[in-house]
């Protein structure tokens, strides 16, 4: 026996009004729309590039279109909660590259990484023997900086000390360690032997 899609009767264990209350339990996040100024014009793509990464912008995420290539840039300092960004602009009619912005405010959420003025303090400051996060946040705090959370400037010290730290060692430069911590003058001898006379 075959059934047609019209005999087939759909049965829903729930009422009409509980699907109104899950249709309206998430609202919307609203959509902001992006005016774009235009700030700068490069000749060169490695100059935009520079801009964008000397800056705080972060997270590229590239579009094509008929008109170009469209890069958009995030704010780095707040993450994607941030409604600020920027975009490098590569029109298909010409080779110049056009660098704009929004003009939104930067805000919407904890700052998730240090800004370039907060990284040179803290470098000089651990360059200096500083390198316990809580004497470096009080030294933020007297300087009138924007004081980062613990847990961001914990990260940047840990990837700082990863960079510095030698990872791989090879067997000469270990035998050559170990010979010269193996070396004991006579003083350091003198404690360990027991004269008999």
């Amino acid at each position: 026996m075959a059934f047609t899609l019209s005999q087939i009767e759909y049965s829903s264990d729930h009422d009409e009004e509980s699907e109104d209350e899950y249709a309206t339990a998430a609202p919307k996040r609203q959509k902001v729309t992006n005016v774009w100024v235009e700030k700068e014009i490069f000749s060169n793509k490695t100059k935009a590039e520079t801009k964008v990464s000397s800056e705080l912008w972060g997270v590229p995420v590239k579009n094509y279109c008929k008109d170009g290539k469209h890069v958009t840039y995030y704010c780095r300092e707040h993450g994607k909660l941030c409604q600020s960004k920027c975009k490098l602009f590569y029109p298909s009619t010409s080779l110049d590259i056009h660098y704009m912005e929004n003009e939104l405010p930067h805000e919407g959420g904890k700052i998730k990484i240090l800004n370039s003025e907060l990284k040179i303090f803290v470098n000089n400051l651990t360059s200096i023997g500083v390198t316990k996060p809580n004497k470096i946040l009080h030294a933020v705090r007297e300087s009138g900086l924007t004081e980062p959370p613990k847990s961001v400037l914990c990260n940047y010290l840990a990837r700082k000390r990863k960079k510095q730290a030698k990872t791989h060692i090879n067997v000469s430069d270990f035998l050559i360690w170990c010979q010269q911590h193996s070396e004991m003058t006579e003083d350091d001898l003198c404690s360990w032997v027991r004269l008999h006379h």
